[in-house]
C-alpha cells in the first residue's frame, strides 16, 4: 500500500522536547470507534487510522496509556474513513502522535482550537452527540459506558482518491499550552462565564422555605343557610386573644368532667327545677392505702 501524501505539512523541522500529551487511561480494545477525549490534551493515532505523513525530528511524550509512560512518540499526519450525514468522508488528522495500537484518540480541545465544534454531551441528558467540521460535515458519536466514540476505519488508496476530506486538526505544530486560561484569577469570574438562564426561576417558596402564594382559610358556608361567613382570621399564639380561647376551652373541659357534680350539688338551681337523675350518684369513701404492698415501690422504706 502506498503512502499518500494529502496537503501540505508545516515545512519548519524542529524537535519537540517540551511538550507531553496527557490521554485517559485504560484504552479498552473491545470498544468500537476512536475515543474523543476531553481528557486528552493531544491526538493519538493507533490502528484505526493510517500515517500518510512523518515529521523527522519532532516527538512527544504521551503518559495515560496503560498506566505508563511512552517517550518519543512522533508526530505524524494521518487519514481515516468516517461516516457522515452525506455519506463516508476522510478525515484528515494532522499533529496526532503516533502510537499504532489500540484505538485512536481525538483531542476534544485540539479539534475545537482548530473551530471544529465537538459536542461529546450523550443525546439523554440534552447533548447533540456529534462533531461538525468546517466543510459542514456532521459526524456522529456513540456514548459507550458514558465515554464518547468516533467510528474510524483506515481508507484504501481508493477511497482516498474519490471521497470528500474534511479536517478535524490544524496543520500548524500543536502546543496543548494554548489552551491554558486560569479563571480562578479572576475575581470576577463568575460576570465572565454568566448565562442568562443562570438566574433562579420565580418559584413558589421563599427564601425561607414559605409558600408565597399562601390564602387565608375560609369556612366553608352551611349548605342549609343562604348566609355567609367572614374569612376566619388565624390566631397568633402568645396574643391576648389566644389566652382568652384557651382560658374559656379549659372551663368549658373542666365542667364537662364534672358535669355528674355540677348537676347534682348544684346549689343555685331550685328542688323543682333540678335534672332527675335514673340512677344513683356513686358514693366514694375514703380508703387507707396499703403500705406494705407499695415498699417495693420506695425503696423498701419502713411502714
Amino acid at each position: 500500500m502506498s503512502t499518500v501524501l494529502i496537503g501540505q505539512p508545516d515545512p519548519s523541522i524542529e524537535i519537540n522536547t517540551n511538550v507531553s500529551y496527557h490521554v485517559s487511561a485504560g484504552i479498552t480494545r473491545n470498544l468500537r470507534g476512536s475515543l474523543v477525549d476531553r481528557g486528552a490534551n493531544g491526538g493519538i493515532i493507533g490502528n484505526d487510522a493510517r500515517v500518510i505523513f512523518e515529521y523527522e525530528n519532532r516527538t512527544v511524550d504521551v503518559t495515560g496509556i496503560d498506566n505508563h509512560e511512552i517517550n518519543a512518540l512522533k508526530i505524524v499526519d494521518a487519514v481515516g474513513k468516517v461516516t457522515s450525514q452525506h455519506g463516508p468522508v476522510i478525515v484528515v488528522l494532522r499533529q496526532y502522535a503516533y502510537h499504532g495500537i489500540n484505538r485512536s484518540i481525538h483531542s476534544s480541545g485540539q479539534m475545537e482550537h482548530f473551530k471544529v465544534k465537538v459536542d461529546d454531551r450523550s443525546c439523554t441528558v440534552g447533548g447533540q452527540q456529534c462533531i461538525r467540521t468546517l466543510e459542514g460535515y456532521v459526524f456522529p458519536l456513540d456514548v459507550i459506558s458514558g465515554l464518547p466514540y468516533l467510528k474510524m476505519f483506515p481508507p484504501t488508496d481508493k477511497e482516498i482518491e474519490e471521497l470528500p476530506q474534511a479536517q478535524l486538526t490544524s496543520g500548524e505544530t500543536w502546543d496543548p499550552k494554548v489552551l491554558d486560561n486560569m479563571l480562578t484569577d479572576n475575581p470576577d469570574w463568575y460576570n465572565l462565564i454568566k448565562q442568562p438562564d443562570d438566574d433562579p426561576e420565580d418559584g413558589p417558596f421563599d427564601a425561607h422555605g414559605d409558600y408565597k402564594k399562601r390564602e387565608p382559610v375560609v369556612q366553608q358556608p352551611n349548605p342549609t343557610t343562604t348566609t355567609t361567613t367572614k374569612p376566619v382570621k388565624p390566631v397568633r399564639v402568645g396574643t391576648r386573644r389566644s389566652r382568652r380561647l384557651q382560658a374559656n376551652f379549659r372551663d368549658i373541659f373542666s365542667r364537662a368532667s364534672n358535669l355528674n357534680s355540677i348537676m347534682i350539688n348544684e346549689t343555685d338551681v331550685d328542688d323543682e327545677t333540678k335534672p332527675t337523675l335514673t340512677s344513683q350518684p356513686k358514693i366514694v369513701t375514703a380508703k387507707e392505702p396499703d403500705y406494705e404492698s407499695l415498699r417495693p415501690y420506695f425503696l423498701q422504706v419502713p411502714t
